[in-house]
């Protein structure tokens, strides 16, 4: 029953990007690429932006591609191909890689050094992920990111005080 509920969870996966390809424009139209554009306002914190829209689709993705019922609780995976690919098509799908492989190379460069390696490898389940759909991997991906530094150098930067004891008596 687990290798059927780990590969059935994979299938459902390969099967998404099929899915938006066969139904997109046709059933869903395209979302258009100005979709690129609002990704950078999932960065800002609910704190600020309370109403902020939620980054997770699943649960529209089950019932628009799926077929669910739309107060359905079951979520599925989108893909980060299949995100792009819906925004734009083809090309949306090339610059959702683009923009993808940008991220994960500027990652790569600045915290794949031997004082921010706990970092990188903290990073490294995100990084791998293949189920979100492309906008919460990125946006996921970044907040870790600078979460996970910014964690490391206050840890890092901060010296141990030597306890000082008075040896004067009076």
């Amino acid at each position: 029953t687990a290798y059927r509920k780990f590969f059935g969870r994979q299938s459902e996966v390969a099967s998404a990007t099929g899915l938006v390809m066969a139904l997109t424009p046709a059933v869903v139209p395209y979302e258009g690429f100005e979709r690129f554009l609002t990704l950078p306002s999932g960065l800002i914190p609910r704190a600020l932006w309370p109403d902020k829209p939620t980054l997770s689709r699943g649960v529209w993705f089950s019932s628009t591609f799926r077929g669910l019922e739309e107060d359905t609780t079951s979520y599925s995976a989108m893909t980060i191909f299949s995100e792009g690919y819906l925004f734009y098509g083809w090309t949306g799908a090339l610059v959702a890689m683009v923009i993808t492989g940008a991220v994960l190379a500027v990652l790569r460069r600045r915290l794949d050094n031997s004082r921010l390696a706990l970092v990188y490898l903290a990073l490294v389940p995100t990084i791998l992920q293949i189920e979100p759909e492309f906008s919460s991997y990125l946006i996921t991906l970044v907040q870790r990111a600078v979460v996970f530094a910014a964690t490391f150098i206050v840890f890092t930067s901060t010296r141990k005080m030597p306890l000082t004891r008075s040896t004067s008596r009076p």
